[in-house]
């Protein structure tokens, strides 16, 4: 799977770091691990960089990836996402950011890493691949 991910502060903070070509299937298989990672605490924030990926999700799927996170029988441990991305993904990530709002989870789409990093309070010194 194109994307590393490291679990700091007692569970309180994902960081991903997404590269190369990922697929819808690969986004729902790794957010279906996000899930059931018992490592996760409630309320965890996550740092999804993906700057460096092409991500092919279809636009009508999107909210396939929301639904994951807003299934009453599995509640997510993730309260909040930062997604950094590139100029041209920007309106794609601003659609997720909408999809998965409707289950109470608060997205905002980034450009910068060290900005990315205070809304979430985490040292952008922790993000091991800047």
């Amino acid at each position: 799977m194109p994307c590393k991910s490291l679990v700091l502060s007692g569970g309180t903070v994902v960081l991903e770091h997404w590269t190369g070509v990922v697929t819808h299937e690969e986004l729902l298989a790794h957010n279906r691990q996000l899930l059931l990672d018992p490592t996760i605490a409630r309320g965890a924030a996550v740092l999804a960089d993906c700057r460096s990926a092409r991500i092919e999700v279809p636009q009508e799927r999107l909210h396939e990836l929301a639904e994951l996170h807003g299934d009453p029988a599995r509640p997510s441990s993730i309260s909040r996402f930062a997604f950094l991305v590139p100029p041209h993904a920007y309106s794609r990530a601003e659609s997720f950011a909408r999809e998965i709002g409707r289950f109470g989870i608060t997205v905002i789409v980034f450009s910068s890493l060290p900005v990315a990093c205070q809304w979430l309070g985490i040292d952008p010194n922790d993000v091991p691949w800047e």
